[in-house]
């Protein structure tokens, strides 16, 4: 068993809910110096979820903060997972990547 690092400014406080079918993308929830964020670690480095959808091209609508990732496809191309809307509501969300992370 090896310790998930969190992410940089993180309280150590990180947890996996979700995991390839590979096994080399781990999903779940680090902390950093804004809170609670989804994060995939890759290659055992964590990177919030933002910055893999922005690596992909795309980008989270404004006002959303991805809170953790509760599941993903074995190919780890659609990602789901419990967020805050602009709103500052609970919602459930779904990102579909052009390629596996």
């Amino acid at each position: 068993m090896v310790r998930l690092p969190d992410l940089a400014g993180g309280e150590a406080a990180s947890g996996a809910l979700a995991l390839s079918g590979d096994g080399r993308v781990i999903g779940g929830f680090g902390t950093d110096t804004e809170g609670v964020r989804a994060v995939l670690w890759l290659a055992g480095e964590p990177r919030t979820l933002e910055q893999v959808v922005a690596n992909a091209g795309g980008h989270v609508p404004e006002g959303w903060q991805l809170r953790e990732v509760t599941a993903m496809t074995p190919d780890a191309r659609v990602i789901t997972g419990n967020a805050r809307n602009a709103h500052g509501q609970p919602e459930a969300f779904r990102i579909v990547l052009p390629c596996a992370p």
